[in-house]
């Protein structure tokens, strides 16, 4: 049954995550209540998302009230039923979305539509060195993946959306003879428009492999952020932490750099100790979010390079050191490298700043 009577949503401060399941999109994100964004489904061998049968929708708080987290599920009554599972991980100001495709046999996907209602300036596309900003007056497409890309609104509203940890996904059907995986981008008379190409396989080409697929994006606003005033803190250098020389990034050209890559099981959990074992405010200093080929720190050692970026991590390393010194009443904040242009992204502004214990969830009809 498509029609939800009741489905529940999180709000914080100025904004909302709330579902508009009989929509054409999955749910909307507003801030000081006006619609910044609305987030549609996949389209699954053509079958669009929006005439997928619902399953479940569950929206959850952490018990601290400073991030949640929403489910979703869906079945495509196609040939051969394909199930998408989506959860979005969200604190004040940026989302992870994580979406799980299984069941049957995925040779064309478009992953999760976005819409941007009103007059849009530029994009901003962030390409790992720095910008190329692009005015919005006609279709820009861009081969996939693209870390990340900042919309300005004539209003000042800023949205942004960027790949996670996953990179080297977004191109696994590359060695089937696919089309690139593409990005467009569709300025419209009312909004801006953003689809995402992963999969296009034809059905001439022979043992397409039948698996399950999983893809993380992300995406941020300018939701006001507070920076964190923390005086005595204790302040490390990430680069400089104890962290094992194949933890660390492996550069393209195959040369193992000084920063540790956050992936790598090791390098992730001598940061984590540190945390743990903290007994004062602290800081993390220098922290970027890095490019990374070596396929042993996503546990693909056979593969010897997959490319992906430790983002991820840092999200998440937001949420649960400031969780872990929380308990213990002192304060934990992560600082990127001042000198990177990763600071102008609204997911680093977002990591950079307190996070606040406010969410809520909220019913809507």
């Amino acid at each position: 049954m498509r029609y939800v009577e009741r489905v529940r949503g999180l709000y914080a401060g100025n904004w909302q995550l709330q579902p508009t399941l009989n929509n054409q999109y999955l749910y909307s994100l507003s801030c000081n209540g006006k619609i910044i964004a609305q987030i549609g489904g996949a389209a699954v061998n053509s079958f669009p998302e929006n005439k997928a049968l619902v399953n479940k929708w569950r929206a959850h708080r952490a018990e601290d009230g400073r991030s949640g987290s929403m489910e979703y599920s869906a079945v495509f009554p196609l040939e051969r039923e394909i199930q998408v599972d989506r959860r979005v991980n969200i604190f004040n100001g940026a989302a992870m979305v994580t979406t799980d495709i299984g069941g049957g046999i995925v040779r064309n996907l478009e992953l999760d539509e976005i819409f941007l209602p009103g007059k849009w300036l530029r994009a901003d596309i962030y390409n790992g060195d720095g910008f190329d900003s692009i005015q919005l007056s006609s279709t820009i497409k861009a081969p996939m993946p693209v870390l990340a890309v900042t919309f300005t609104a004539e209003d000042g509203r800023k949205f942004e959306f960027g790949c996670g940890d996953d990179l080297w996904r977004y191109s696994a059907t590359e060695q089937f003879g696919s089309c690139t995986p593409e990005l467009t981008i569709i300025p419209e008379d009312n909004g801006v428009k953003i689809i995402r190409k992963i999969i296009d396989v034809p059905d001439t080409v022979e043992n397409f492999p039948l698996r399950p697929w999983r893809f993380s994006w992300y995406f941020a606003w300018n939701t006001p952020t507070i920076p964190q005033n923390i005086p005595n803190a204790a302040i490390y250098d990430i680069n400089t932490l104890d962290i094992p020389a194949n933890s660390r990034i492996l550069a393209e050209d195959l040369s193992r750099k000084s920063t540790p890559c956050l992936i790598a099981a090791p390098a992730r959990k001598a940061v984590r100790k540190l945390i743990r074992s903290t007994e004062t405010d602290l800081v993390l200093e220098q922290a970027q979010a890095n490019l990374c080929f070596d396929a042993a720190h996503i546990e693909r050692p056979q593969k010897k390079i997959l490319l992906h970026w430790d983002l991820t991590e840092l999200f998440d390393l937001h949420v649960w050191g400031t969780k872990q010194l929380d308990n213990k009443n002192l304060k934990f904040a992560i600082r990127f490298n001042p000198e990177s242009p990763q600071n102008r992204l609204l997911t680093a502004q977002a990591i950079q700043s307190e996070l606040l214990n406010d969410m809520e969830i909220g019913d809507y009809e």
